[in-house]
């Protein structure tokens, strides 16, 4: 990695717990907007419930896909980025390669579920305040204090060219 390191300092605990609440209401809300479409279309015969098939691989894809992809593409989730977050390499403070980025993502999505929560919670028990997905991925996240290098300017300016909205 060649990439300049990202200015900022490490996010609080605060910052991060609300970073997760925005992301969970952000992919619940979208897998409600599936559900809610897909009882809509139930009701008309032709499609019937096949309906039901495609809403629960709507559900697979957003809930597993949805931290890996923003993750790996813009070095945090909506969440993060809303809270001014970024994800970058523990001992250097540069972006964390693709690779890394989507292992974090898939450690979120599969073990928050289940351990509710433990494997941010560890970081109180860990040596270096780190909670698991960080300490297996050697990441960290801090608060950004370069505008540059804000994800949310880039997800801001990437759903505005997807729209067709120049400026």
């Amino acid at each position: 990695m060649n990439a300049e390191p990202i200015e900022g300092y490490e996010a609080e605990d605060l910052a991060r717990l609300m970073a997760l609440l925005i992301d969970f209401l952000f992919a619940g809300g979208t897998i409600s907007v599936v559900y809610v479409m897909a009882a809509t279309l139930s009701q008309i015969p032709v499609i019937g419930g096949g309906v039901i098939f495609i809403a629960l691989t709507a559900n697979a894809v957003i809930g597993i896909g949805y931290w890996p992809l923003f993750y790996a593409v813009y070095g945090a989730s909506p969440g993060k980025a809303v809270m001014g977050l970024r994800i970058v390499d523990r001992k250097t403070s540069q972006p964390a390669a693709n690779e890394t980025m989507v292992i974090r993502g898939l450690m979120q999505a599969f073990l928050s579920p289940v351990f509710v929560g433990a494997i941010y919670w560890w970081k109180y028990l860990d040596s270096d305040g780190l909670t698991v997905h960080d300490r297996v991925t050697q990441t960290k996240v801090l608060v950004v204090t370069n505008p540059a290098d804000s994800p949310l300017l880039r997800m801001r300016r990437d759903l505005l060219a997807a729209l067709g909205i120049r400026r």
